[in-house]
């Protein structure tokens, strides 16, 4: 990895390679994005289905179903990729050198290249748009407005007719978009959750909550490289002990980095690391602004997407990701080498300018020739005169027994030659010396000032520098700050939440109005155990409310208004462990309970509930890359009424000791189904409430 920037930077500084270059270019963003249209409609995942020999093993985790367009069915587009992120930073990568080369593409002769880059370019774009990267997008945003804002004097001339057709296709992108977010569960879900402080995929607040911690203690010098993880984990124990509940969320929560690139080189590397990340990419922001973006000299404008991942990197390591790393260092090679293959016009100005000021440089060249080769014959004349006054010197001491050492210095030996020894020389050897003694004194006098002149010189001209290139420093400063500080304006408000504020039980049902009704009526606070009536739950839902309304109720979804078919259908509830914690997990001893609360003031609630207990696995998914099994263990069916109804599970523990969780250690879920609704009314769904652990009959101490 550390060969591949250097040998882009190389390849690319030569003018010859970038045809080549922009061919390769093309055709891995074209190889990128087909993979991406592929697995949009593919329920396989390429990448495993190409390594398992192309057929499909039992037991691997298919693609995310994300909508259909009619017949069609859509899946979540990651190429041949293992996570969309890894694929939508590729994305980012490719797509605004894409779009910027269709610009400049634009304003020449249409041509059978430009309908392939259009087409190219929009494919890209709804790749993108399926894959979800919420930070890509970003990033990707962020480069396309610095972009604008470079070319804007520069943007083609529209007329009326490329007008109005352009109007017509942003209208239909738009009533598309509309389409796609209504009928597009991962899309809908994407996008609320920008908004949504309370959801079931909060992975990143428990990252930094656990992170800022060890940024507070290890800023100076770090943790160290690789050991973020074990650091972390430690933070997320003390979570676990006051709030048991998080203990599973908390293990799948990704711990290999802080999901920051920032933020992950300080607290592993210290401030001094941090300040050269942005060093870094205060360079590559500077190279773009410096560069001209109106003609398409160079291949640096295909390489422009590596600016996209600075912005998206507040949201996920893109730097530590290899996949995305590999080529992200090969296009900075890229970048960086094509701005010294500069046109030939541009050198031809060059050398216009410098033809002016050859006679004076060659005069410069010829008194500096001159005056080298005398400083070197007189300096041979003083070192010869040296070494004769140390051989007399050296006799003068051996006549005379002196124990002075015979390796004194020959510059000082010299400057502390006695006056009598001066005037027993010869008168031509004083004039000599004394000549060679003043010149020598000169010259050091001459190289002291010298080198104070140089260091004043240094100084000045760097603040000339910054002066002469201050509206390129404050683009560069903006550029990088700019991300930074919006970024912890949408973080510091979610950070200041307690985990449990945070935290959702995940919720499953054919119907997603029926999933977000349902993860809004479950209950998060625990009850006190003198206070069992249904009073508390007002109570605790009145908690629930002030804790968190202030700040959360400009994200907040209105609750869905469900009809009672809907409101009858099944729907599984994400329940507790069959173990405890610590690690090794014991096991759990006390028959799991939850309540079911139907408000008193409920008009239209139901009448009973079918609950399903569901045995299923508790391994991190994401990471084995493999699907959760799950079976049913037993039913019952309970009558409800107004108020607290208590649902006692007897059976379905376990009495096992694995040696490390989450092996042997299983959930037990509940599907729920309710009946009993009156058909002419809107129906009222029950609240739920598990207790700390599925403990709210037999409550469990701590």
């Amino acid at each position: 990895m550390l060969l591949i920037f250097p040998a882009s930077f190389l390849i690319a500084s030569i003018e010859k390679n970038h045809k080549t270059l922009r061919k390769f270019l093309f055709i891995s963003a074209t190889i990128t994005i087909l993979l991406g249209c592929i697995s949009l409609f593919s329920e396989v995942r390429i990448g495993k289905f190409v390594a398992n020999g192309f057929k499909y093993a039992p037991g691997d985790r298919l693609q995310h179903f994300s909508g259909s367009i009619g017949p069609i069915k859509l899946y979540l587009p990651i190429g041949m990729m293992n996570t969309h992120l890894t694929f939508g930073g590729l994305l980012g990568l490719f797509l605004p050198g894409l779009f910027i080369d269709w610009i400049q593409s634009f304003q020449q002769k249409r041509s059978f290249v430009f309908g392939f880059k259009t087409i190219l370019m929009l494919i890209g774009f709804i790749i993108l748009f399926f894959n979800q990267s919420r930070s890509v997008w970003l990033g990707v945003i962020y480069v396309l407005l610095l972009l604008i804002l470079s070319l804007r004097k520069h943007l083609p001339k529209l007329s009326l007719k490329t007008k109005m057709i352009s109007g017509l296709i942003l209208i239909s992108v738009f009533l598309s978009t509309v389409y796609f977010f209504r009928n597009n569960w991962l899309i809908q879900r994407s996008i609320s959750q920008i908004f949504q402080t309370h959801n079931t995929e909060n992975q990143r607040y428990y990252i930094y909550k656990n992170t800022i911690p060890l940024l507070s203690k290890h800023w100076f010098i770090g943790i160290g490289g690789g050991n973020y993880k074990d650091f972390h984990w430690k933070e997320s124990s003390n979570m676990i002990q006051k709030d048991e509940q998080l203990w599973y969320e908390l293990y799948i929560t990704p711990r290999g980095h802080a999901h920051n690139d920032l933020l992950h080189f300080i607290v592993t590397g210290g401030i001094f690391s941090g300040i050269l990340f942005l060093l870094f990419w205060g360079r590559l922001f500077g190279s773009f602004f410096q560069n001209d973006y109106n003609t398409q000299n160079g291949i640096s404008i295909l390489t422009i997407g590596i600016l996209s991942l600075f912005p998206a990197g507040f949201f996920q390591c893109y730097l530590l990701d290899d996949e995305v790393v590999l080529p992200f260092f090969a296009f900075c090679g890229i970048f960086l080498g094509s701005s010294l293959s500069l046109p030939k016009v541009f050198f031809d100005k060059i050398r216009e300018n410098n033809l002016q000021s050859i006679p004076k440089t060659l005069n410069n060249l010829r008194f500096n020739t001159i005056f080298r080769k005398l400083n070197l014959i007189l300096d041979k004349f003083i070192i010869s005169k040296i070494d004769m006054q140390d051989e007399e010197k050296e006799n003068q001491n051996i006549s005379h027994h002196d124990s002075q050492s015979l390796n004194l210095d020959k510059t000082e030996t010299i400057f502390n030659l006695k006056q009598s020894q001066i005037d027993s020389s010869s008168p031509n050897t004083v004039l000599t010396f004394n000549f060679s003694l003043s010149f020598y004194r000169l010259k050091k006098e001459f190289s002291q000032k010298k080198i104070n002149f140089f260091k004043k010189f240094a100084f000045e001209k760097i603040i000339l520098h910054l002066k002469k290139n201050w509206n390129l420093f404050l683009k560069t400063i903006c550029a990088i700050f700019i991300p930074m500080i919006f970024y912890w304006i949408f973080w510091i408000p979610r950070l200041n939440l307690e985990p449990l504020e945070v935290y959702n039980r995940r919720v499953r049902s054919s119907d997603l109005a029926l999933t977000h009704e349902v993860q809004n009526n479950i209950l998060k606070y625990e009850l006190d155990s003198e206070e069992k009536s249904p009073s508390i739950f007002s109570w605790i839902n009145f908690r629930q409310t002030s804790n968190s309304s202030l700040k959360s109720s400009l994200f907040k979804i209105q609750p869905y208004r469900l009809n009672v078919s809907q409101a009858s259908l099944p729907f599984q509830v994400e329940g507790c462990l069959t173990h405890r914690y610590p690690n090794p997990p014991k096991p759990r001893k006390t028959p799991f309970s939850f309540a079911i609360y139907v408000p008193e003031n409920s008009i239209n609630p139901p009448k009973s509930a079918k609950i399903t207990v569901v045995t299923r696995d508790s391994f991190d998914q994401d990471q084995l890359y493999w699907a959760h099994g799950e079976g049913d263990l037993g039913t019952i069916s309970v009558n409800l009424q107004k108020g607290n109804n208590q649902i006692l599970i007897p059976n379905f523990l376990m009495d096992t000791t694995p040696k490390e969780f989450p092996e042997g250690v299983f959930f037990r879920d509940f599907r729920i189904s309710y009946s009993g609704f009156e058909m002419e009314r809107k129906p009222d769904l029950p609240k739920l409430y598990f207790g700390r652990i599925c403990d709210t009959v037999i409550p469990i101490e701590k």
